[in-house]
């Protein structure tokens, strides 16, 4: 059993390492502090491939593998923000940012109504 990294795990964990030593470090601190969403981050995180990266390419996804995935994951949260890498985890590409994007607004506006609803019934 070979347990080397391969030339796609190591240029991805690199890839992890530098935007969050270089790119999300700096602003981590302020991002936590004001706990918002950092769009423009996040954003950088797709087009650096660092989002979806186990998803499959014809799915929108970088399709890499689950080590690489974990490698990723574990250069962001060990370096950054806890604003900034949850988004690794859970996010695919900008393609995707777009349509959680829709999505969550659909959510949050269900869960309002539901929660009114509610209220109204008691």
């Amino acid at each position: 059993m070979n347990l080397e990294l391969t030339e796609e795990q190591r240029a991805i964990q690199s890839v992890a390492r530098d935007f969050a030593d270089k790119e999300v470090r700096p602003i981590a601190e302020a991002i936590d502090r004001e706990a918002r969403f950092p769009a423009e981050t996040v954003r950088r995180m797709g087009e650096l491939g660092l989002m979806g990266l186990f998803i499959p390419e014809e799915c929108g996804g970088s399709g890499a593998d689950v080590v690489a995935y974990a490698l990723a994951v574990e250069e962001m949260v060990a370096r950054t923000s806890t604003q900034v890498a949850p988004w690794v985890i859970v996010e695919g590409n900008d393609k995707n940012f777009a349509r959680i994007k829709i999505l969550r607004t659909l959510a949050d506006g269900l869960e309002r109504r539901l929660q009114k609803r509610s209220s109204s019934d008691s």
